[in-house]
């Protein structure tokens, strides 16, 4: 005997998600959507500079991170709403629309990570004596902090002295 799989009118309220606390419609999420997508491309406008001053840097990373919040909750609605039924497709052009915005943001900032690495350490000392609050960006909290980056995202973090094995183990 095959169970069926409720409509989500049968489902009690308490046991669905409370996406209203994300969005309270979808037309809010859409503008929240446009204004992800021009965020993206004012990231755009640091190539080529966050090598060059520490403000630049710490306005892009600033920046970022505001973004990055941003595509989390239009993620989490979106693919929320799509989950709810599958069969939906105006959830699963949403679904479809924040992946394309998405994937296009990565496109777009591709510059950072090639640029980052671009920073001799001397340099980035320096950074982080003009404007403090970058160390805390990165979570530096000792020098020397040796901050890991794989497809321009943190994947390890290094604080203090360490041998050469140390480090190298981290680089495979």
């Amino acid at each position: 005997m095959s169970k069926k799989i409720p409509e989500r009118s049968e489902i009690a309220v308490e046991n669905t998600w409370r996406l209203e606390d994300l969005y309270g419609s979808d037309e809010l999420w859409q503008a929240d959507l446009v204004k992800f997508q021009q965020q993206i491309d004012a990231l755009t406008g640091f190539a080529g500079k966050i090598s060059q001053s520490a403000a630049d840097l710490l306005a892009y990373m600033k920046l970022r991170d505001e973004i990055s919040i941003l595509a989390d909750r239009l993620g989490n609605y979106a693919m929320r709403r799509g989950d709810q039924d599958t069969r939906n497709s105006h959830y699963q052009g949403m679904v479809g629309q924040f992946t394309t915005a998405y994937v296009e943001a990565d496109e777009k900032t591709s510059f950072e990570t090639p640029e980052l690495l671009s920073i001799p350490e001397e340099k980035m000392a320096e950074f982080y004596h003009e404007q403090p609050e970058l160390a805390q960006q990165f979570g530096i909290m000792s020098i020397p902090t040796l901050v890991f980056f794989k497809e321009g995202r943190v994947t390890d973090t290094l604080v203090g002295l360490r041998d050469k094995a140390a480090i190298l183990s981290l680089l495979k």
